[in-house]
């Protein structure tokens, strides 16, 4: 089973994409067995590792949690190569265009000068 755990910091900033926003993959058996790894192998590291104690979390810490869930998802699908292939539609659409303009400019020109000197 895959989950999706989303953390979110009362008003602070982090810094990331999702400014005080955590995101963490998990894969497990059971929604049970998701939320142990969260507590044993996630919450409860922080305070063995001496980063901070666990009611850090709730209330005493600089940035207290308001937002703390496990959602369960049965498919992901990676964006990246989507984006990519977006990325490269648009440029390859840019460039016809600015293609198209710098012809038209050209004519312009080209016109003016056979005009100008026959």
């Amino acid at each position: 089973m895959k989950f999706v755990c989303i953390m979110q910091a009362d008003g602070a900033c982090d810094y990331s994409i999702g400014c005080g926003i955590k995101v963490l993959f998990i894969e497990a058996d059971s929604k049970e067995e998701a939320i142990n790894f969260m507590n044993n192998e996630w919450y409860m590291n922080d305070y063995e590792r001496g980063d901070c104690d666990p009611s850090y979390y709730l209330n005493g810490g600089e940035t207290p949690l308001k937002l703390w869930v496990i959602i369960e998802f049965e498919k992901a699908w990676d964006m990246l190569p989507m984006l990519h292939e977006w990325h490269d539609k648009f440029r390859a659409t840019e460039e016809a265009k600015r293609k198209t303009k710098q012809e038209r400019e050209d004519r312009a020109k080209y016109k003016e000068l056979k005009q100008r000197f026959g």
